[in-house]
């Protein structure tokens, strides 16, 4: 095997295998760096969802727990109407009175039922809304499956 001619001294050989020796020592260097940093990001980056999923889990228990109260508040009045009114009605002796507040009493209840309708009806089609956003938030792609054989 003939191996190439070099015309250069030892010296200047020597010379350039340092300085390239110094620039891939480099190149790894800077390539550590950006690994290290892309990591730092990559966790960053999880980090910062796991915390919004957080946040957002309290957000809706939170709006959870108030709706609930609301519609259990709203359901009460529906229901059996404002009590101290509706008693009120009751001992009250003039009739046309007591007619007007019973009557009083049963427009509460029949706004307090058209609330809570409206609530539920609301509820029912944000949740389906979710639902339809987590579908097309959840890529459908089929699973990719491989198979080997022995050869």
């Amino acid at each position: 095997m003939v191996e190439p001619q070099n015309n250069q001294p030892p010296a200047q050989q020597q010379q350039q295998q340092v300085s390239l020796n110094d620039h891939i020592n480099a190149q790894k260097g800077a390539m550590g760096n950006k690994l290290n940093e892309m990591m730092l990001l990559c966790s960053n980056v999880v980090d910062t969802w796991a915390n919004n999923f957080i946040i957002s889990e309290k957000v809706k228990n939170k709006r959870t727990e108030q709706v609930n109260f609301f519609l259990s508040f709203f359901n009460q009045l529906a229901n059996e109407g404002f009590l101290p009114l509706n008693q009120l009605g009751i001992e009250t002796k003039d009739p046309e009175v007591s007619n007007k507040i019973l009557e009083c009493n049963n427009q509460i209840m029949m706004i307090a039922r058209n609330i809570v309708t409206n609530t539920q009806q609301q509820e029912e089609s944000f949740q389906k809304e979710l639902q339809d956003m987590m579908k097309t938030a959840v890529p459908t792609q089929p699973k990719t499956e491989v198979k080997t054989q022995e050869a």
